[in-house]
């Protein structure tokens, strides 16, 4: 448990800086419109807490996703099979529907 808590955050904080540089750049002007910048801000605060709820590989797959990479290169980078990323993402995508699903009600 110990070592997946120290993978998860080695993971975050080698992933995690450079895509949230990404995401704070794409948010609106707080100037242009308070409203929307609030909601923006409410909605990453909640991504952030639903990502906490992944493990360290599922976390590593989603974000190297995201950042473009296809399942075959995930795999590389990572040295695990390509049908194991498949299971990662899937894991992962089926846990934050769960959350977000739970946090609606």
């Amino acid at each position: 448990m110990a070592f997946d808590e120290r993978q998860r955050y080695q993971c975050l904080a080698q992933l995690d800086k450079p895509a949230w540089d990404e995401v704070c750049a794409r948010l609106p002007d707080p100037a242009l419109d308070p409203e929307q910048s609030v909601l923006e801000r409410e909605r990453m605060e909640r991504l952030s807490a639903s990502l906490k709820w992944l493990s360290a590989q599922e976390l590593q797959c989603l974000l190297l996703r995201a950042e473009g990479l296809r399942y075959r290169e995930i795999s590389e980078v990572l040295g695990i099979a390509t049908s194991t990323v498949g299971e990662f993402l899937q894991r992962a995508l089926r846990k934050l529907t769960r959350i977000n699903s739970e946090n609606r009600k």
